[in-house]
């Protein structure tokens, strides 16, 4: 008897999806009748407006760096490079807007100058990132710079930075691959390489007739039922407010993985008939639903994976742009095993990633999500999983490896990626750190991990029952004072409501409350305590039901910079508890429905109308429900 593994059930599956897509498709992408400028492809043009509008973030900058060791000829690689934005048109276009739409427009390949700089050694990694941080200006500059840095006899560094419309990470071996090639042939030993058979131009303009085809049109249809009523938890909260404007700053963490986890992980994938990275995907959605604040209830995730977009056989050896976005929805609820949630990542991985021939700004413009202050539309964060970067060779006389250039810009919120490098697998969080502060970060990263670890560990086991810190004391403890500017919880609440002003923050008995109401609510009480005389410094007794309006006086409290003081709610609801006398308080008004009674005000009437002594620090104010 012949036993079929998991994997090589998914492996027929994903090879028939992949042979019926083939033959949707033309037996070639057919060649432009001209050579004149091009309008951008939809890929392009997505990325073209997003840099276009945050013209001074370096966000859509790729760098690629090669460390060369040995006995370099400068002349023979800088022709090399020219060649190079020869082959590839992309590389030597710039972008001009005609009848609102963007073109791009070919030019002379002489026009590339790679620089030659000299850089002591240890300043090496310094000045890549320098270079790497100066954003593009499409309409005037190549997508393409290239600098030589020179770093002592046999030691140099050549960075080719590239604007995203130009490149994409399945073309960056293939772009190293030409340069050798070309090198070769500039030092006379090796061959002139053929033409491309296929330009970008031409996959641009097939590229752009398909995204308004019947088969795009049907696959949009798809993608609105499945993305319909889309309200996905909003994650871990943010140490502070979105300043104006997409912010591009990107910090990094890595995510820890012992080697036992990798283990169990790639047989769990084995048993499942999974992929490692839907076991990831399916752990990142139990974290992303954890850190929301769920363990147990259902909470709805979306999670953003990029696809190569080159399902045509002429795409594979193309070098340009041709990325897309995918996004998966799922629900985790904390009663399901972590099997189960694999099954379910694994169904609707297979499911995007067999409708996903159309460009991801088509189907944000089908869907219409609410915009929030997010970097993205539909999805907060994203994953990716990809193999490690292969050896570089064919430079005679030198050595050549992947010069590393940390990650200096965020695209999105967070950006989880793990990189497969034989049985070895190593993952980092990427995030804006004009949201987070680096502890957070480094927090949620040990979060993944640790449920994680246990995820695989014990699979059948529900993931409402997984441990973010497993260990840790259990018991209460005073935190330590905030800094000053340091992130408020209140704060906190407030950019959410921005982020996703929709989405449900209060489920309790009487009804549930949405970030934009919880926040409008505690603005609205906190207003009334203002003018109660409740200040920084005093504190607030709150007696009340865990109704949704405990969160909304909570919050309240807080926002006044004071603090609240819980009381029992089996105390009396009329008059005064024993010690409350020493406080010298009486009723009065602060809204429909509230009754506050405040320290040495001599009458009952509505704070608007009250003048009155605000309470010292010691003192307190108190809060009750009619």
């Amino acid at each position: 008897m012949t036993v079929v593994s998991g994997e090589d059930r998914l492996r027929e599956l994903l090879n028939r999806r992949i042979a019926q897509a083939r033959q949707a498709t033309p037996a070639g992408i057919p060649r432009r009748a001209d050579d004149g400028p091009w309008r951008l492809s939809p890929v392009q043009r997505r990325m073209w407006l997003a840099s276009e509008m945050e013209r001074d973030s370096p966000a859509y900058s790729v760098p690629v760096a090669l460390r060369l060791r040995g006995e370099l000829d400068v002349a023979a690689l800088r022709r090399a490079v020219v060649d190079l934005a020869e082959r590839h048109e992309v590389l030597r276009s710039t972008v001009e807007v005609r009848d609102g739409e963007p073109y791009a427009v070919t030019g002379e390949a002489d026009r590339i100058d790679v620089a030659v700089e000299e850089v002591a050694p240890e300043a090496l990694p310094s000045r890549v990132a320098e270079l790497a941080r100066v954003p593009f200006r499409l309409a005037e500059e190549y997508p393409l710079r290239a600098t030589l840095l020179a770093a002592g006899p046999g030691e140099h560094v050549l960075l080719l930075l590239m604007h995203h419309v130009a490149i994409d990470a399945w073309a960056q071996p293939l772009l190293l691959g030409d340069l050798a090639a070309l090198y070769r042939h500039r030092l006379g030993s090796g061959p002139a390489l053929d033409p491309p058979a296929t330009r970008y131009s031409d996959v641009a303009a097939w590229a752009t007739a398909r995204a308004s085809s019947p088969e795009a049109e049907r696959a949009l249809d798809w993608w609105e039922d499945r993305l319909a009523g889309l309200e996905p938890v909003p994650g871990l909260l943010p140490d502070r407010a979105s300043p104006p404007g997409a912010a591009w700053r990107a910090g990094v963490v890595d995510v820890p993985l012992a080697p036992e986890t990798v283990a169990r992980l790639r047989a769990l994938a084995a048993e499942s008939g999974a992929t490692v990275f839907m076991v990831l995907l399916a752990a990142l959605q139990a974290t992303v639903a954890r850190v929301s604040g769920g363990s147990e209830a259902s909470a709805e995730v979306t999670v953003g994976v990029p696809e190569s977009g080159r399902r045509h056989p002429d795409t594979e050896s193309l070098v340009g742009c041709l990325v897309e976005t995918l996004v998966v929805r799922g629900t985790v609820d904390g009663a399901r095993t972590g099997r189960e949630l694999v099954g379910q990542a694994r169904s609707a991985a297979l499911d995007v990633f067999g409708h996903a021939d159309v460009p991801f700004d088509r189907v944000v413009e089908r869907v219409r999500p609410p915009r929030s202050g997010t970097a993205a539309p539909l999805f907060d964060v994203l994953l990716n999983v990809y193999d490690a970067p292969g050896e570089v060779a064919g430079f005679p006389g030198l050595t050549a490896e992947p010069f590393e250039v940390p990650p200096f810009a965020a695209k999105f919120d967070q950006a989880w990626a793990f990189v497969e490098d034989g049985g070895a697998l190593r993952g980092e969080l990427t995030y804006r750190s004009d949201l987070y502060e680096p502890d957070t970060a480094a927090r949620l990263a040990g979060w993944f991990g640790a449920l994680l670890a246990q995820f695989v560990a014990d699979p059948d086991r529900p993931v409402g029952e997984l441990e973010l810190e497993p260990g840790a004391d259990p018991a209460l403890a005073e935190p330590a004072p905030p800094a000053l500017g340091a992130a408020t919880l209140h704060g906190r609440i407030s950019a959410q409501a921005a982020r996703t002003p929709s989405a449900t923050a209060v489920v309790a008995a009487d009804g549930t409350l949405t970030y934009a109401e919880l926040d409008a609510r505690a603005n609205g009480l906190a207003g009334r305590l203002r003018d109660a005389g409740v200040a920084r410094g005093d504190r607030v007794a709150l007696l009340m039901e865990r109704t949704r309006d405990l969160p909304v006086a909570l919050l309240a409290v807080l926002k006044t910079g004071a603090a609240y003081l819980p009381i029992d709610d089996a105390a009396p609801r009329t008059g005064s508890p024993p010690w409350w006398p020493a406080a010298g308080c009486v009723s009065r008004s602060a809204r429909p429905n509230w009754r506050i009674a405040c320290p040495r005000a001599s009458s009952r009437s509505s704070p608007a109308t009250t003048s009155r002594t605000r309470p010292r620090k010691a003192e307190t104010a108190r809060i009750s429900p009619t």
